[in-house]
């Protein structure tokens, strides 16, 4: 399957390429002979980025959410964090996107999604298939904008992967009327990412409303939203775990919900000056998430335990978020930037207790990331990034887990997009 979506985007690609150099050459039309297909092509854009980045981290081995976790023995390595090819057809009121992505490791799909606007007024859209899930301001931020290296690790936890299965209504208000600053974005998705059928019969609700405000002739912007996401999806087993003073059994007689509930603030400022622009950005998101005894992450598929049998579902509180700096340096190519991100997938448990409690592990300890970075712009399209991580893991009682581990990362990444 996966080769046959190759094939299929690069036979797209020779395709437009033809179109394109045909339109170009003015000298080489002949309305009456053309082809009608030349005119479906020349509506077809395409676009794409790779990047691809050199890692060390202090320890080999070591644990990273950036992208992933180190081979055994090792410190560094080069890889391709992403690469990705797009292709967009519009025609009236519809549009249609295909993107695959890669990496080393192989090819899959990223987006397949039909999107229909109404004709009238032109502020409301359907959005329908695998899509960005409209939740926050940095799950659906493009992959190819985002100024640092990975998304914060609360997001990574709970809406991994950014993608879903599902139908999206946009309201976006056009005109001078005060409403045009306000956007919703709501729909209703698998909960299970852009690589798996879904397991249940449950669905998630997600939204985001956003307003957006200019001042002093867009020399100050801002922007503010609320994220909400109601979902879950079935417990494989009679057995679920609630806190209380610990992690304790709880019975149930059918297939009980495991409840996903998120919601979520953020806040955008930007101002243009003398020195440059300005950026700062935050977020913060809680609420209850379902998991398992060993892993805090929303999953993909029917969870199973170590003996390949239905894993009981576990409810914790969390909370995280992140605060973001960002200054591009007038007259010049070069952006600096700061972040501190966090997330404490249970809220409920801390330091010493994690390990002594029962049920408590792991997956409960706490993380605390300082990145400190610089964007440097060769050209429109090419932009190198040198950024630093360092990490500061919760102290607990849980084996391994007694200090703060050597595990801070340096990241130098190229991106290359069109």
């Amino acid at each position: 399957m996966i080769k046959k979506y190759f094939i299929g985007a690069v036979s797209t690609i020779l395709f437009s390429l033809s179109a394109i150099g045909q339109e170009k050459d003015s000298s080489t039309v002949h309305p009456k002979t053309d082809s009608p297909q030349l005119g479906l092509l020349s509506k077809v854009k395409m676009s794409g980025f790779i990047q691809t980045q050199f890692q060390t981290i202090e320890t080999p081995g070591a644990e990273c959410i950036s992208g992933g976790n180190f081979p055994v023995n090792t410190s560094n390595r080069f890889m391709i964090r992403r690469a990705r090819l797009k292709a967009e057809y519009s025609s009236g009121i519809a549009q249609y996107v295909f993107q695959i992505g890669g990496t080393e490791e192989g090819i899959s799909v990223g987006e397949i999604y039909v999107e229909i606007m109404e004709p009238w007024f032109k502020s409301v859209s359907f959005t329908a298939g695998i899509f960005n899930r409209p939740f926050s301001f940095e799950v659906p931020y493009s992959s190819s904008k985002i100024e640092y290296t990975e998304r914060s690790r609360i997001f990574k936890k709970i809406l991994p992967d950014e993608k879903d299965f599902g139908a999206m209504i946009t309201i976006s208000p056009e005109g001078n009327s005060f409403l045009n600053m306000f956007a919703l974005d709501a729909g209703v998705f698998n909960g299970t990412g852009p690589n798996h059928r879904d397991f249940d019969n449950r669905k998630d609700f997600t939204s985001h409303l956003t307003f957006t405000k200019s001042f002093f002739h867009d020399k100050l912007s801002t922007k503010f939203g609320v994220s909400y996401n109601q979902g879950g999806y079935d417990n494989q087993r009679k057995t679920h775990y609630e806190w209380n003073s610990g992690f304790q059994q709880t019975a149930n007689d059918t297939l009980a919900l495991a409840k996903r509930l998120f919601k979520g603030i953020d806040a955008q400022f930007a101002a243009k000056w003398i020195l440059g622009k300005t950026q700062f950005r935050g977020e913060y998101v809680f609420g209850t998430q379902a998991g398992t005894e060993k892993s805090s992450k929303t999953p993909d598929i029917a969870p199973i335990d170590d003996n390949g049998l239905p894993a009981p579902s576990f409810s914790r509180q969390f909370s995280g978020g992140y605060f973001l700096f960002l200054h591009d340096i007038a007259k010049t190519n070069i952006q600096l930037e700061a972040k501190y991100d966090w997330y404490d997938p249970n809220s409920q448990v801390e330091g010493k207790e994690i390990g002594v409690l029962p049920k408590t592990g792991k997956v409960d300890i706490t993380y605390h990331t300082f990145g400190f970075g610089l964007n440097y712009s060769l050209s429109n399209n090419i932009r190198l990034l040198a950024y630093y991580e360092i990490i500061k893991n919760e102290v607990t009682n849980f084996y391994g887990y007694e200090k703060d581990l050597s595990d801070n990362v340096f990241t130098l990444r190229l991106q290359c997009k069109f």
